[in-house]
C-alpha cells in the first residue's frame, strides 16, 4: 500500500513537468509537433517554419502556453506551430464547405440524369420488344404464305393467276420485314449508345465520390500529386461525355477512380503510421524519463 502511494505521488509530481498540451490548446489552423529525444526549439523551427528566427513569436501562440522555458522541453510534449508560420509543404489544406456542396449538387444532377437515361432505355427496350414481336408475326405470315404457295403449286397447276398474286403478297411481306429489320438495327444502335451514356454517367459519379472520400481521408495532405491527377482525369472524363465520347469518358473516369483510391489508401496508411508513432514515442520516452525517479523514490 505504501509503495502504491509513493508511485501515485511520483506520478502526481512528474505530470506537470511534462507539460502536455490540453485539447483546447491544439488549434485547427496550426500544426502540432510531438517533441522527441534530442529535439530543440531551434531544430524544430528550422525544420517546419518559413522563418526559424520567429520561434519566440511562435511560442507566444495559444497552443504553447504550457512551455514556460524554451530551453526545458521534454519528449512527448506537444508544440503548436500556426499555419502562417509553416513551410508550404506542412500547411494544412481544408475542403471548403461550398466545394463540398457543389460536389453534392453535381452528384444529385448526375443521379437525375441517370434516372432520365434509365427511363429512356426502358422505353427503347419496350419498343424493341414490340418490334421483335412484330417481326416474329411477319415471319409466321411468311411461313404460312410459303406453305400456301407450295400447296397451290402442287394442287393448282392451272391457277397461275392466283399463284402470282400470292407470290406478290409474299414479296410485299418480305420487303416489309426487311424494313422492320433495318429499323430494329437502328434501335439496337441507339440502345447501345444510350447504355454507354448511362455507364459514363455512373463512372463519372463514382469518380467524384472517390475524390471526395480521398480528400476526407487526408489525401490532399499526404498525396497531392495523385489527387490532383485524379481531379484532372475526372474533368477530362466530363468533357469527353459532353462530346458523346462515352468509351473515352468511361476509361478516364476509371483512371480517376484508381488514382483517388490509391491516394486514399496512402493517406489512411500515413495517418495510421502517424498515430502509431505518436503512441510509441509518448509512452517509451515517458517510461524512460521516469524510471530513475521512481527508483529513487522507492
Amino acid at each position: 500500500m505504501k509503495k502504491f502511494l509513493v508511485v501515485l505521488l511520483a506520478l502526481t509530481i512528474l505530470t506537470p513537468l511534462w507539460g502536455v498540451a490540453a485539447p483546447d490548446q491544439v488549434l485547427e489552423d496550426s500544426l502540432t509537433v510531438i517533441i522527441k529525444k534530442e529535439d530543440t526549439i531551434c531544430k524544430i523551427a528550422k525544420q517546419y517554419m518559413k522563418n526559424p528566427r520567429d520561434w519566440r513569436e511562435m511560442l507566444k501562440s495559444e497552443g504553447n502556453r504550457h512551455i514556460k522555458n524554451s530551453n526545458r522541453i521534454y519528449p512527448g510534449q506537444l508544440l503548436t506551430i500556426p499555419n502562417h508560420m509553416l513551410k508550404e509543404q506542412y500547411v494544412k489544406k481544408y475542403v471548403k464547405n461550398e466545394e463540398v456542396e457543389k460536389l453534392k449538387t453535381e452528384i444529385e444532377d448526375l443521379k437525375v440524369t441517370i434516372e432520365e437515361k434509365n427511363k429512356h432505355i426502358s422505353k427503347l427496350e419496350k419498343e424493341l420488344f414490340d418490334k421483335y414481336a412484330y417481326i416474329e408475326e411477319q415471319e409466321l405470315k411468311i411461313t404460312r404464305f410459303q406453305a400456301d404457295v407450295s400447296t397451290l403449286t402442287m394442287s393448282l397447276n392451272n391457277k397461275d393467276t392466283l399463284l402470282a398474286e400470292k407470290e406478290k403478297e409474299l414479296q410485299v411481306a418480305k420487303a416489309e420485314v426487311e424494313k422492320m429489320v433495318e429499323k430494329t438495327v437502328m434501335l439496337e444502335k441507339e440502345y447501345q449508345t444510350a447504355q454507354k451514356a448511362v455507364n459514363a454517367d455512373k463512372m463519372l459519379a463514382r469518380a467524384i465520390i472517390s475524390i471526395e472520400q480521398a480528400n476526407q481521408k487526408g489525401a490532399s495532405r499526404y498525396e497531392k500529386k495523385l489527387i490532383k491527377n485524379a481531379e484532372l482525369l475526372k474533368e477530362k472524363a466530363a468533357w469527353a461525355q459532353l462530346r458523346r465520347e462515352y468509351d473515352k469518358s468511361i476509361i478516364l473516369a476509371e483512371e480517376s477512380i484508381r488514382d483517388a483510391s490509391e491516394a486514399e489508401h496512402i493517406a489512411v496508411d500515413m495517418a495510421g503510421k502517424y498515430k502509431l508513432s505518436f503512441l510509441f514515442d509518448h509512452f517509451y520516452f515517458w517510461d524512460l524519463k521516469n524510471k530513475p525517479t521512481l527508483l529513487k523514490l522507492k
